[in-house]
């Protein structure tokens, strides 16, 4: 099934913002920019939507501005970043962990690992 597409009067229904309000966003926060169809319509992905959402609840409800929520999103990147490559280290250390707890005939002295 394709991914959903919205076009910029649904997007600016759905977060009760006007068009132009979109269209300005778009060149203050690249992320969120809508792609162009070959006859140069704008439409938005499930992400452009989900991006635009967080700025409208950054900029309408936190009262940051444009510059603030560019600076958070930039910092809430970087965290989920972070938690990602934390959340990878954890699953290596726990391979290796088990690869250490398990024995093996490769590391056992008998076998001519290495103490033998």
């Amino acid at each position: 099934m394709a991914a959903r597409r919205y076009r910029i009067g649904e997007v600016a229904a759905l977060l009760g913002v006007r068009t132009s309000t979109l269209r300005f966003w778009e060149t203050e926060f690249p992320e969120a920019c809508a792609q162009r169809t070959s006859t140069g319509q704008r439409y938005y992905t499930e992400e452009a939507v989900a991006m635009l959402r967080r700025i409208k609840e950054l900029v309408h409800q936190e009262g940051l501005t444009l510059a603030g929520a560019r600076r958070r999103l930039r910092q809430e990147a970087l965290d989920d970043a972070a938690d990602d490559l934390w959340e990878e280290v954890v699953r290596d250390l726990e391979v290796l962990y088990d690869l250490l707890a398990t024995p093996s005939a490769a590391g056992s002295p008998s076998h001519g690992g290495l103490h033998g």
